[in-house]
């Protein structure tokens, strides 16, 4: 089962929850899949960027997002929803509709995706809800909308650490490309 989940912004995601992005900041030359990480208040922060490269088919990029979070087993990930109106080159509502179209039947794992919202929250919410109505493996779950109060208690239900980031990052190229963590 798939949970969704919205938070604000990615300050407000829970920390250990790598952040899913798909538009690659142009320092990154190419268009293969970007996995960096830095520390940030004594926390290791992850973000993988899968852009998408148009010369690939949208149900083909999506199959591959699927197969690399898999693959990075972590349970957890914050989705920049805005990043989704720059591929589709739509409205919100109509990216993230489309991306969910093409993503959910292919991913198939235990997990938790949080959207960051910023100000758009009842738009993202409504996806959620067709979504849900498609697909049977996805549920939006208030206890993970981050919207809804900022109070601490909101978190509560989360893992205080998951497995350390360092094992299971151990050599992420690697890991991108094989599957293999060595």
């Amino acid at each position: 089962m798939v949970n969704l989940g919205l938070v604000k912004d990615f300050n407000s995601c829970p920390t250990d929850t790598p952040r899913l992005c798909f538009c690659l900041p142009s320092e990154f030359g190419g268009e293969a899949p970007v996995l960096r990480s830095w520390t940030q208040k004594e926390e290791q922060l992850w973000e993988l960027i899968v852009p998408n490269n148009s010369k690939i088919e949208i149900h083909s990029w999506t199959q591959n997002i699927s197969q690399i979070l898999q693959r990075l087993n972590k349970y957890q990930w914050c989705v920049n929803t805005h990043d989704l109106v720059h591929v589709f080159q739509l409205p919100l509502n109509k990216a993230l509709y489309e991306w969910g179209r093409h993503f959910w039947p292919v991913f198939r794992f235990d997990s938790v995706f949080y959207f960051k919202a910023d100000n758009d929250a009842q738009i993202i919410r409504n996806i959620f809800l067709e979504w849900e109505k498609k697909e049977t493996n996805i549920c939006y779950r208030k206890r993970y909308d981050l919207t809804i109060s900022d109070s601490p208690a909101r978190n509560a239900h989360l893992p205080e650490k998951t497995i350390k980031q360092a094992k299971i990052f151990k050599n992420p190229w690697n890991f991108l490309k094989t599957g293999k963590n060595n």
